[in-house]
Parts: structure tokens; C-alpha cells; sequence
């Protein structure tokens, strides 16, 4: 076990690492993380191009075939999805706050849902890192039985947590606590971190919103899933020489069908429990709640683009029917995108209109949008979204959204602040100095420790309560209450006191 771990208690791994501006610019400039991640989700995107372009050029392609971790934690995600946003899980909290009337934002039974869900995904993790092993002897498997097989174990081991949780999660917890996985020397810190990244991609029970930085933690979860499966291979086949282009973990083709999963799965928890949009700049930003998969489906439309620009014009039915999504103006037609009033006239035609946002994240993210904000045109709710279908090409518009993520999301203080870095991901980092590991990025120091040192005997001093926003508010009880309202001081050390101006 590393130094950084010994340090931390269960409750507090993995930890926050970025307290302040400074503390994000050093993250920047100096962690290898941001260039990782960005690095990923291009990967991902190479590999769904090169997949679309294929489809559209070549006879009819099957989705690509999950290993049975990636099916367990898909179907463990469909689980929660039917499990615990349906009225099963409702009526203990009926008549209080499942239905709170007029209310903007923020169902508070979604913090009982949060709850409910954090003690299930480290069982789901566990899940998933038990099979990490088995996907290479699964690898040229082809057998579809077996990979519905998988995805329901996925299903069913949601359904066993919740019919019974409290012998369940305790069995769980205990079992292969001290264990080792890979080059990591326990177990259950790596289900620890991993599951917090993936609690933390549902959004925030405390504000009851959403945003791009709780999208962001998929991929951090996904960084890292990726991370652990390269380490536990090379762990288990050390090659004196290896050749980085001899394995890859997965293909990160296999991230596409689990952000459609997760996308699945969010949504209808911003619907159901009407979350804040986090730190939206409303109509006038990209969507209130999503960057990455707008950026990701934007790879795969230019996939069909460049297909159909390599067939050229054919009047084969399966051409035309990507030539209709060659150009980003597509999510204005309505067989395509469909609205509400477009999907009540259809209803009983086979237009098969809805097979678009099945094939493809971003016209099931702009369909989504239309649904969620049916009662405004889609210029007047979605500008932003609605200029850049303007673009010539979805390779522009792909690039555009690139610098966007990077610089809106990454490049924001306010979204990353609360990310937690674990010892997986932060192996990035990882650098050996006169025989000792260390890591070239230690991240900032949290500002509730000091305070504790500056309160001295007694729990006075500067101490840090966390406002409606989330930020941490300095507060010094070792102010004198004497000279409230006498415009002094406070005492000296204190806040000072404030003095109406009416006061005499």
C-alpha cells in the first residue's frame, strides 16, 4: 500500500485534491491526467468513426461484442434504471416528498435514491473487477448466449442487493477486503474509488442537481476502469520487453454502448427527480446537462459522413438512410430527431425514425432535448445547439465541440473542483525517485486542515461550514461577541462585525 493511501480512512478515500484556482492550474500543467483523459475519449471516438464508416460501406456490422465485465455493468445499470426509478421504491415516501408540488428544481427523494445506490455499486464494482480475469479467456468467444448470460448476472445481482441489502452489503464489504488486484495491494480501495466515481456521476443528492462535471466523473470511472484492466494484465504477464501495440485492455470501442447505458439511465433521473442543471448557463450554453456525449456522437456521425462521401451516390435503401444524417441540419428533420407532436403523428406509422437515437448518441441527446422542453421550439431552447447545425461538416463541428469540453469542463475550476483522485487514477502520475514511488502531482491542500490547526484548544479558530453552492465559507468563532454592532474589530482576529446603518 502506498504512502497516500495509509494515510486516508475508509470514509475519506478517495480524497479531493483541488481546493482552489491554483491548486487546478498545477493539475493542469503538471498531472498527467487531463491529457489522459482527453486522450481517451479521442480513442474512443477514432475507433466509433472508423466503426460507423464501415457500417455505411460495407454490409450491415454487429454492434461490437462486450467482454463480460463491461456486459455485467451494463446490465447492472439497465437493473437500477427499472429497479430503483420505478414505484417500488416510492411508496415509503409517498405523500412527503416523492411529489413535491411547486417545486423548480430538486425532488428530495432523489437523496434516498443516492443513497440506496452507493451501497449497491460497490457490490456492482466488486462484480466487474471479478471478471476482469475471465475477459481474456473470453476474448474470441463470439457466443451471444454467453453475452446475454453476463448482462443478466448484471441484472440479477442489482435485484439480489434489493431483496436483501443489509445481509448483502455487510457479506460484501468483508469479503476479499484484504485481497490484492493487479499491482495494487488492497482490493477494496480500488471498489472504493472506482465506485465513487461512478456514485458521483448521478449528480449531487446535497444541491440536487446535474452538470457536465458529474458527466465527467463516467469518464473518469472509465479512465480508470481501463487503467486497472492494462495494470492487472501486465501484472499477471510481466514481458521484459513489451511492445505497447502487442495488447491494448479493451477496445475503447466498449465505452460507447456503457455512456449509452449511463446516458439511459441519467436521464430518466433528471426527468423523474427534477434536477438543477449544475452551473448551466442556460439556453445560451451547449445543454443543460451534457458535453461528453454530444462530443462523442459527434465522432460517429462524421463516421457516416465520410461513408457516405466514399460510396458516393447509390440509390440502395440502406445508403439513403445514412445520407439523411450526413450533414449536422439533420436534427431539424423530424423523421430523424422527432419531437413530441412529430412522434404522436407517427405513432401509427413504421417510419422507424426512432432507430436514429438507438444507433447514435447525439441524435438521442437532441431528441431527449426536444421531449424535455416541449413547450419552446428548439431554436428558442437550444440556440447554441441550433447555430452549430448550421456547420458544414460533423468533422467541424466534432473539433468544436473538442476545444468546448476541454475548455468548459476541464479547464473550469468551478466543474472539477470536486473530483476525488484515488491510487488507479492517479498512477498517471506515478514517478520512482532513489528507489521511493512517488507521484509528480500531489494536489493542493485541503483548507479545512489547517483551519483545524489555526482553531486551537477548545474547537475555536477559523473553521469552514459549505454554503447552498457547495463552496467552503471561512467562519472564525474566536471572535469576541462583545463588539458586534459597535463597528469595531471583532476582537482583533475576528471577522469584522457589521453595523447597520440605522444603528445608534
Amino acid at each position: 500500500m502506498s504512502r497516500f493511501t495509509s494515510l486516508m480512512t475508509p470514509s475519506a478515500y478517495p480524497p479531493r485534491l483541488i481546493f482552489a484556482p491554483q491548486d487546478h492550474a498545477k493539475f493542469l500543467a503538471t498531472s498527467s491526467i487531463p491529457n489522459s483523459l482527453k486522450s481517451f475519449v479521442q480513442a474512443v471516438g477514432q475507433e466509433a468513426l472508423r466503426h460507423k464508416q464501415q457500417q455505411v460501406s460495407s454490409p450491415p456490422l454487429p454492434p461490437p461484442l462486450l467482454p463480460p465485465s463491461l456486459l455485467f455493468l451494463t446490465g447492472s445499470l439497465d437493473q437500477i434504471k427499472t429497479t430503483y426509478t420505478s414505484p417500488p421504491f416510492h411508496p415509503a415516501t409517498q405523500g412527503e416528498a416523492r411529489r413535491v408540488q411547486n417545486i423548480r428544481f430538486g425532488d428530495p427523494v432523489f437523496r434516498l435514491w443516492c443513497k440506496r445506490v452507493e451501497k449497491v455499486l460497490k457490490r456492482i464494482v466488486g462484480g466487474v473487477l471479478d471478471l476482469l480475469l475471465v475477459d481474456d479467456d473470453d476474448n474470441d468467444n463470439d457466443d451471444s448466449s454467453n453475452s446475454n448470460e453476463y448482462f443478466e448476472l448484471g441484472k440479477q445481482c442489482v435485484k439480489d442487493f434489493d431483496s436483501s441489502s443489509n445481509s448483502t452489503s455487510s457479506s460484501n464489504s468483508s469479503s476479499n477486503s484484504n485481497s490484492t488486484i493487479g499491482p495494487y495491494a488492497d482490493r477494496q480501495l480500488v471498489i472504493d474509488e472506482l465506485s465513487s466515481y461512478l456514485y458521483d456521476s448521478f449528480g449531487n443528492p446535497t444541491r440536487l442537481d446535474y452538470g457536465t462535471g458529474h458527466e465527467a466523473c463516467l469518464l473518469l470511472f472509465a479512465v480508470g476502469l481501463w487503467k486497472l484492466r492494462s495494470d492487472v494484465h501486465h501484472h499477471n504477464n510481466p514481458n521484459p520487453n513489451p511492445n505497447p501495440s502487442e495488447y491494448s485492455p479493451w477496445p475503447f470501442l466498449n465505452f460507447v454502448p456503457l455512456l449509452s447505458s449511463y446516458l439511459n439511465l441519467t436521464r430518466v433521473i433528471q426527468i423523474d427527480y427534477v434536477l438543477e442543471p449544475a452551473g448551466s448557463h442556460g439556453v445560451w450554453g451547449l445543454d443543460d446537462y451534457h458535453a461528453l456525449a454530444f462530443w462523442v456522437g459527434a465522432f460517429e456521425l462524421e463516421g457516416v459522413e465520410r461513408g457516405v462521401e466514399t460510396v458516393g451516390s447509390s440509390e440502395s435503401e440502406a445508403t439513403a438512410r445514412f445520407a439523411r444524417i450526413a450533414s449536422p441540419t439533420c436534427i431539424h428533420d423530424g423523421g430523424v430527431c422527432p419531437t413530441v407532436k412529430d412522434e404522436e403523428s407517427s405513432s401509427g406509422s413504421s417510419s422507424g425514425s426512432s432507430s436514429y437515437g438507438a444507433e447514435f448518441i447525439y441524435l438521442s441527446s437532441i431528441t431527449h432535448i426536444k421531449r424535455l422542453k416541449a413547450s419552446v421550439s428548439f431554436p428558442e431552447g437550444s440556440p447554441m445547439l441550433n447555430d452549430i447545425s448550421g456547420l458544414l461538416s460533423w468533422g467541424k463541428l466534432r473539433k468544436g465541440l473538442e476545444k468546448l469540453w476541454v475548455g468548459e469542463v476541464l479547464g473550469k475550476f468551478v466543474v472539477i473542483q470536486h473530483w476525488r483522485f484515488g491510487e488507479v487514477l492517479r498512477s498517471f502520475d506515478k514517478i520512482e525517485c532513489a528507489g521511493e514511488e512517488g507521484y509528480k502531482w500531489s494536489g493542493g491542500k485541503d483548507p479545512s486542515d489547517s483551519a483545524k490547526a489555526k482553531g486551537g484548544g477548545g474547537g475555536g479558530g477559523l473553521v469552514f461550514i459549505t454554503n447552498a453552492s457547495g463552496k467552503k465559507i471561512p467562519i472564525n468563532t474566536n471572535a469576541s461577541n462583545n463588539n458586534i454592532g459597535e463597528g469595531g474589530g471583532g476582537g482583533g482576529s475576528g471577522m469584522p462585525a457589521t453595523k447597520a446603518p440605522w444603528a445608534k
